[in-house]
């Protein structure tokens, strides 16, 4: 079975191996119209701050956040839909639960500029890596793979060549499903 990076997201991020529960949070992120990506790496956050002992269960609103638990990762993609408790806060992304949570816990809150991380390696892919630090929205996936490919999309808007749209990076990123609203993402606070 092969599976996006946004479901690799969810697997590598929570530590979910039930695949019946896994196919029921992408689901209800779809559902609920939240991004995989950013909402794995915000739930992961918490599910390591509450491991280090950084929040407790009154802070996450009763959940028992543990690593692989779909019913908890459940409850909590419904607490940030829905902004409730905990979820207003975790639907600011891993830099906002950080800086409120504190006790050195942006060691592990992976983002940039807001925006946290896909499931690529960046250390293997260094142009991606180069793609995230110049991104306007941070640490975006959709941003360039390659040296060429971002070079290509810099002298379009430059030339002002934007006006053909599958060339042009915001009116893909506009239809794209990588798009979805994300807990944190696209802002620029």
């Amino acid at each position: 079975m092969t599976f996006s990076p946004s479901c690799q997201q969810l697997i590598v991020a929570l530590l979910i191996s039930d695949m019946p529960g896994l196919l029921k949070a992408i689901t209800s992120l779809d559902d609920l119209g939240l991004d995989q990506i950013s909402t794995g790496n915000v739930i992961g956050f918490l599910m390591e701050a509450y491991e280090k002992g950084l929040i407790n269960r009154a802070f996450l609103d009763g959940i028992d956040l543990k690593w692989g638990s779909v019913d908890a990762t459940l409850a909590m993609i419904e607490k940030i839909a829905a902004r409730d408790g905990v979820g207003a806060l975790a639907a600011q992304g891993v830099r906002a639960l950080s800086r409120q949570i504190g006790k050195g816990s942006a060691k592990f809150a992976i983002h940039v500029k807001g925006l946290e991380l896909a499931a690529h390696n960046i250390q293997a892919n260094q142009p991606r890596g180069l793609s995230y630090a110049t991104a306007s929205r941070g640490a975006c996936h959709m941003s360039g793979d390659s040296i060429a490919m971002q070079n290509r999309w810099a002298i379009l808007d430059s030339t002002g060549m934007c006006f053909s749209p599958p060339l042009n990076r915001r009116w893909r990123n506009r239809c794209s499903p990588c798009s979805a609203p994300s807990p944190g993402g696209n802002t620029t606070k």
